[in-house]
């Protein structure tokens, strides 16, 4: 039987192994058959496995297993799950195009940084994220890698922090800026076992790693504070999401594509292959140190489906409405920023003063916003969710503050104290942003400007707004948060013209940033 119909059919079957998290809907998982050996051919590059199907969660799985345990005991035969119809051969269901297994992707090493070997007959480009629990377990998986082939394998490292990680990507950045000063993988190893043992990666715990390396603190503050590595982030995971690994840990050995945390065995078995394709590239006279340039120099920068053609678009995203734009109003009262008038883009965010995740996007959609000064508008609407307590007085508070021209600097303020929105607290950040203050007392507890905080509520009603942040771009709605690279795509998509918004933009899969619910 061909390979190809093998792999295909042992797919369908529904025979795979491993865990992690996607870039995307939490059941929709990558994950990985592992094949056989590099098989005889005119071409080798023809002959090399990559495997990678989608399915569940591994963890969900795992419960979901052990349920379909009970109720089908060993003695007794059940049909693969994901399966219709009756006989040998049976078509799963909802099932997406299956990944080449031959397949061998370019992906430059670049800027990331490197451990291992100098002269590598294999690379590793690891891409992680350090709040995942699979990839965790992949670091120490590496460890072992590399005192197995300490003279033989280099690992390269690269971020793609999942936006339902509220603290991934400052882990990413954090990482970064130790390296700035030699210490990347001792910070990429401490932050991974924090992540083991389930405890959270906060601004306070990171601080706390830094300074257990011997850190600058104030340079290193600074870094993991400002912008300066956000668009290297925001690059390297639009070039997985191009790659199609969309999930974490995902890994490309010599350009082959292997996702999920494994364990080592089927890790050796790819590298011992990929030593000896080194060898004979080696004996044909390809410098060792322009080696793995040559290995991946006509390598596919997108998938390759088995039988040809293109992947189809992501299944829609649950967080995404996949239903027609929404027709959002926009009061006159609304603060905004951008142009009044003839915006191409208007991006309407409903967020919420108590909600860590909105935070996080106002201050990203106003960055983004920014570098469209001519061509995107960003309202603000309020939803404070009864969860919040403070949050609707919080959201009084600033409309009384856009009575004074100053919602921008007050909502900024906010959010920056968010865990302390007192009657006080909130008085206090007013006579900091320069408010007359008895004006703003006045304003605040009016029945009018609770008219238009409710106003907004009843909106959000409208439109089904259950979580915080939600979004519409151009009407097109997503609920949580995006990074900015993203956010970037979604608007470059609809100035462009182009099939538009949030719903178009392949980077769109990464699931929300933890939107916070009623």
């Amino acid at each position: 039987m061909d390979s190809k119909v093998l792999v295909a059919l042992l797919v369908g079957l529904g025979l795979g192994f491993g865990g992690g998290w996607v870039s995307g809907n939490r059941n929709a998982q990558e994950r990985t058959v592992v094949s056989g050996s590099r098989a005889d051919s005119g071409s080798d590059r023809a002959a090399r496995p990559t495997r990678q199907l989608q399915e569940g969660d591994g963890e969900k799985r795992s419960l979901a297993d052990a349920k379909e345990h009970r109720r089908f005991p060993k003695d007794r035969a059940r049909k693969p799950r994901g399966m219709r119809g009756e006989g040998k051969f049976q078509k799963p269901m909802n099932s997406r195009p299956l990944e080449d297994p031959s397949a061998v992707y370019k992906i430059p090493v670049g800027n990331a940084p490197v451990i291992g070997a100098a002269d590598a007959k294999v690379t590793i480009i690891e891409i992680s994220d350090y709040q995942c629990p699979y990839c965790a377990k992949a670091n120490r998986t590496m460890h072992e890698i590399l005192a197995l082939y300490p003279d033989t394998v280099r690992i390269a490292m690269k971020q793609n922090p999942l936006s339902f990680h509220e603290n991934a990507r400052n882990a990413a950045k954090a990482a970064l800026a130790a390296g700035e000063q030699g210490k990347y993988w001792e910070m990429h190893d401490k932050l991974f076992e924090v992540t083991m043992a389930r405890e959270a990666l906060t601004a306070e715990k990171i601080d706390s790693l830094a300074s257990e390396l011997g850190i600058d603190m104030a340079a290193f503050r600074e870094a993991v504070s400002g912008d300066k590595f956000d668009k290297r982030i925001d690059e390297e995971q639009q070039q997985a999401v191009s790659l199609g690994a969309r999930s974490t840990p995902g890994f490309f050995i010599n350009g082959r594509k292997f996702s999920g945390a494994r364990p080592t065995e089927q890790f050796q078995k790819i590298i011992d292959e990929e030593i000896a394709h080194a060898d004979e590239l080696l004996a044909k006279g390809v410098a060792i140190g322009s080696l793995y340039d040559e290995i991946i120099k006509d390598g596919s920068t997108k998938p390759v489906l088995l039988g040809g053609g293109e992947m189809p678009p992501e299944p829609p995203n649950p967080f995404v409405n996949g239903g027609p734009v929404k027709d959002v109003s926009i009061p006159a009262t609304s603060p905004f920023k951008g142009p009044a008038e003839g915006a191409k883009v208007t991006m309407i965010e409903f967020l919420d003063f108590q909600c860590p995740h909105c935070a996080k996007t106002a201050k990203t959609l106003i960055e983004v916003a920014s570098e469209y000064p001519a061509d995107v508008k960003v309202v603000f609407r309020h939803r404070p969710l009864s969860s919040h307590p403070q949050a609707r007085n919080a959201a009084l508070a600033s409309m009384a503050a856009h009575k004074q021209g100053k919602f921008w600097e007050m909502e900024a303020k906010i959010y920056e104290n968010m865990r302390e929105l007192s009657d006080e607290k909130l008085e206090a950040i007013a006579e900091e942003v320069g408010l007359d203050m008895a004006a703003f007392k006045a304003d605040w507890k009016s029945a009018e400007t609770a008219a238009l905080v409710d106003a907004d509520a009843a909106e959000a009603d409208r439109l089904g707004i259950r979580a915080t942040p939600t979004m519409f771009f151009n009407g097109h709605m997503l609920i949580g948060g995006r990074p900015a690279g993203m956010l970037r795509k979604f608007i470059a998509d609809e100035i462009s013209g182009g099939q538009g918004g949030a719903n178009a933009a392949p980077e769109d899969s990464a699931q929300p940033a933890g939107p916070a619910a009623e």
